[in-house]
Protein backbone atom coordinates (compact mmCIF):
# COMPACT_ATOMS: atom_id res chain seq x y z
CA UNK A 1 0.00 0.00 0.00
CA UNK A 2 2.47 2.02 0.82
CA UNK A 3 4.29 1.55 -2.47
CA UNK A 4 1.42 2.41 -4.06
CA UNK A 5 1.01 5.78 -2.46
CA UNK A 6 4.39 6.60 -3.26
CA UNK A 7 3.90 5.58 -6.64
CA UNK A 8 0.98 8.13 -6.96
CA UNK A 9 2.59 10.97 -5.52
CA UNK A 10 5.50 10.94 -7.86
CA UNK A 11 3.04 11.05 -10.86
CA UNK A 12 1.34 13.38 -9.25
CA UNK A 13 4.29 15.54 -8.85
CA UNK A 14 5.65 14.61 -12.89
CA UNK A 15 2.07 16.17 -13.59
CA UNK A 16 1.76 19.12 -11.78
CA UNK A 17 5.94 20.06 -11.85
CA UNK A 18 6.49 22.97 -14.40
CA UNK A 19 8.57 22.21 -17.09
CA UNK A 20 12.03 23.08 -17.36
CA UNK A 21 14.10 25.15 -19.71
CA UNK A 22 16.32 23.09 -21.44
CA UNK A 23 19.73 24.68 -21.50
CA UNK A 24 21.79 25.01 -24.58
CA UNK A 25 25.51 26.17 -25.48
CA UNK A 26 26.04 28.23 -28.89
CA UNK A 27 27.72 26.24 -31.60
CA UNK A 28 30.49 28.34 -32.74
CA UNK A 29 31.16 26.61 -35.83
CA UNK A 30 27.23 26.49 -36.97
CA UNK A 31 26.61 30.00 -36.28
CA UNK A 32 26.75 33.55 -38.08
CA UNK A 33 26.71 37.37 -37.69
CA UNK A 34 26.23 39.28 -40.33
CA UNK A 35 25.84 43.19 -40.36
CA UNK A 36 25.35 45.19 -43.24
CA UNK A 37 25.95 49.23 -43.58
CA UNK A 38 25.00 51.60 -46.61
CA UNK A 39 27.87 53.19 -48.04
CA UNK A 40 27.49 57.07 -49.31
CA UNK A 41 23.62 55.98 -49.56
CA UNK A 42 24.02 54.11 -52.52
CA UNK A 43 24.62 51.05 -51.85
CA UNK A 44 24.70 48.09 -48.12
CA UNK A 45 27.95 46.78 -47.88
CA UNK A 46 28.08 43.49 -45.98
CA UNK A 47 30.74 42.09 -43.13
CA UNK A 48 30.47 39.33 -40.83
CA UNK A 49 32.24 38.22 -37.14
CA UNK A 50 33.71 34.87 -37.16
CA UNK A 51 33.96 34.11 -33.47
CA UNK A 52 30.53 33.43 -31.97
CA UNK A 53 30.02 32.13 -28.33
CA UNK A 54 27.27 32.25 -25.76
CA UNK A 55 24.15 29.93 -23.78
CA UNK A 56 20.65 30.10 -24.07
CA UNK A 57 17.82 28.40 -22.68
CA UNK A 58 14.64 27.40 -24.33
CA UNK A 59 11.35 25.69 -23.36
CA UNK A 60 8.75 25.51 -26.28
CA UNK A 61 6.04 25.05 -23.64
CA UNK A 62 7.13 28.63 -22.07
CA UNK A 63 8.93 30.94 -24.59
CA UNK A 64 8.39 33.89 -22.42
CA UNK A 65 10.66 32.24 -20.16
CA UNK A 66 13.38 31.99 -23.15
CA UNK A 67 17.03 33.47 -22.09
CA UNK A 68 19.69 34.18 -24.52
CA UNK A 69 23.71 35.87 -23.78
CA UNK A 70 25.91 35.70 -27.22
CA UNK A 71 29.17 37.22 -26.77
CA UNK A 72 30.70 38.24 -30.39
CA UNK A 73 34.43 38.45 -30.16
CA UNK A 74 35.12 42.28 -32.06
CA UNK A 75 38.19 41.41 -33.33
CA UNK A 76 36.82 38.73 -35.75
CA UNK A 77 35.31 40.72 -37.52
CA UNK A 78 35.95 40.11 -41.50
CA UNK A 79 35.27 42.09 -44.98
CA UNK A 80 36.89 40.68 -47.43
CA UNK A 81 39.17 43.59 -47.32
CA UNK A 82 42.33 43.47 -45.07
CA UNK A 83 42.97 47.51 -44.69
CA UNK A 84 39.17 48.25 -44.02
CA UNK A 85 39.10 45.40 -41.32
CA UNK A 86 42.00 46.88 -39.98
CA UNK A 87 40.39 50.65 -39.68
CA UNK A 88 37.46 48.82 -38.27
CA UNK A 89 39.41 47.70 -35.84
CA UNK A 90 40.83 50.36 -34.78
CA UNK A 91 39.51 53.43 -32.43
CA UNK A 92 37.26 55.03 -35.17
CA UNK A 93 34.75 52.35 -35.27
CA UNK A 94 34.92 49.09 -32.93
CA UNK A 95 38.34 49.74 -31.17
CA UNK A 96 39.04 46.23 -29.93
CA UNK A 97 41.87 46.85 -27.71
CA UNK A 98 39.36 48.21 -25.15
CA UNK A 99 36.29 46.57 -26.05
CA UNK A 100 36.97 43.10 -27.39
CA UNK A 101 33.54 41.83 -27.01
CA UNK A 102 30.56 42.75 -28.28
CA UNK A 103 27.26 41.24 -26.37
CA UNK A 104 23.81 40.63 -26.40
CA UNK A 105 22.09 39.72 -23.13
CA UNK A 106 18.18 39.35 -23.25
CA UNK A 107 15.59 40.92 -20.80
CA UNK A 108 12.45 38.99 -22.63
CA UNK A 109 10.87 37.34 -24.94
CA UNK A 110 7.76 37.36 -25.91
CA UNK A 111 5.59 35.23 -28.66
CA UNK A 112 4.16 37.22 -31.79
CA UNK A 113 0.71 35.92 -33.95
CA UNK A 114 2.91 34.22 -36.65
CA UNK A 115 4.10 30.97 -35.64
CA UNK A 116 7.65 30.65 -34.59
CA UNK A 117 8.41 34.51 -34.44
CA UNK A 118 8.94 36.22 -31.22
CA UNK A 119 10.39 39.76 -30.11
CA UNK A 120 13.20 39.44 -28.31
CA UNK A 121 14.40 42.65 -26.22
CA UNK A 122 17.64 42.78 -24.02
CA UNK A 123 21.02 45.02 -23.60
CA UNK A 124 23.56 44.77 -26.37
CA UNK A 125 26.80 46.46 -24.88
CA UNK A 126 28.83 47.57 -27.85
CA UNK A 127 31.74 50.06 -28.18
CA UNK A 128 31.84 49.97 -24.27
CA UNK A 129 28.62 51.08 -24.00
CA UNK A 130 24.82 48.96 -23.36
CA UNK A 131 21.99 50.37 -24.47
CA UNK A 132 18.30 48.15 -25.16
CA UNK A 133 17.53 46.99 -28.09
CA UNK A 134 14.65 44.69 -29.75
CA UNK A 135 15.01 41.98 -32.40
CA UNK A 136 12.61 39.89 -34.35
CA UNK A 137 13.87 36.09 -33.33
CA UNK A 138 12.26 33.23 -35.29
CA UNK A 139 12.91 29.99 -34.30
CA UNK A 140 14.41 28.49 -37.28
CA UNK A 141 14.28 24.48 -36.48
CA UNK A 142 15.43 21.79 -34.24
CA UNK A 143 17.48 18.28 -34.98
CA UNK A 144 19.76 15.65 -34.28
CA UNK A 145 23.56 16.37 -34.63
CA UNK A 146 25.89 13.76 -35.64
CA UNK A 147 26.04 12.41 -32.41
CA UNK A 148 22.61 12.30 -31.85
CA UNK A 149 22.50 15.00 -29.73
CA UNK A 150 19.51 17.64 -29.60
CA UNK A 151 19.95 21.44 -31.78
CA UNK A 152 17.97 23.99 -31.99
CA UNK A 153 18.45 27.17 -34.31
CA UNK A 154 17.22 30.75 -33.85
CA UNK A 155 17.47 33.98 -36.07
CA UNK A 156 17.65 37.15 -34.78
CA UNK A 157 16.93 40.49 -37.06
CA UNK A 158 17.59 44.14 -35.52
CA UNK A 159 18.97 47.75 -36.05
CA UNK A 160 20.89 50.06 -34.39
CA UNK A 161 22.17 53.27 -34.85
CA UNK A 162 26.03 53.02 -34.83
CA UNK A 163 25.90 56.90 -33.46
CA UNK A 164 23.75 55.78 -29.81
CA UNK A 165 27.42 53.82 -29.16
CA UNK A 166 29.59 56.03 -29.41
CA UNK A 167 30.65 55.06 -32.79
CA UNK A 168 30.43 58.29 -34.99
CA UNK A 169 33.06 58.66 -37.76
CA UNK A 170 32.11 59.19 -41.11
CA UNK A 171 28.21 59.75 -40.53
CA UNK A 172 28.09 61.31 -43.48
CA UNK A 173 29.31 58.42 -45.90
CA UNK A 174 28.43 55.26 -44.40
CA UNK A 175 24.76 54.73 -42.63
CA UNK A 176 23.91 55.64 -38.76
CA UNK A 177 21.69 52.70 -39.18
CA UNK A 178 23.44 49.14 -39.66
CA UNK A 179 21.47 45.77 -39.35
CA UNK A 180 22.57 42.50 -37.80
CA UNK A 181 21.33 39.06 -38.45
CA UNK A 182 22.76 36.42 -36.34
CA UNK A 183 22.08 33.12 -37.09
CA UNK A 184 22.32 31.05 -33.94
CA UNK A 185 22.46 26.69 -33.61
CA UNK A 186 22.70 25.40 -30.31
CA UNK A 187 23.75 21.87 -28.84
CA UNK A 188 21.63 20.46 -25.59
CA UNK A 189 23.21 20.59 -22.60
Amino acid sequence: MIVRIAALLVVSLAVVAPARAASYTVDPVHTSAVFRIKHFNTAFFYGRFDKISGSLEWDDANPDGGKFDIAIAADSIHTGNEMREKHLKGPDFFDVGQHPTIRFVSTSVKKNDDAGSYTLEGNLTLHGQTKPVTATLTMTGTGKGRAGEDLIGFEATFTIKRSEFGMNYMLNGLSDDVQLMVGIEAKKQ
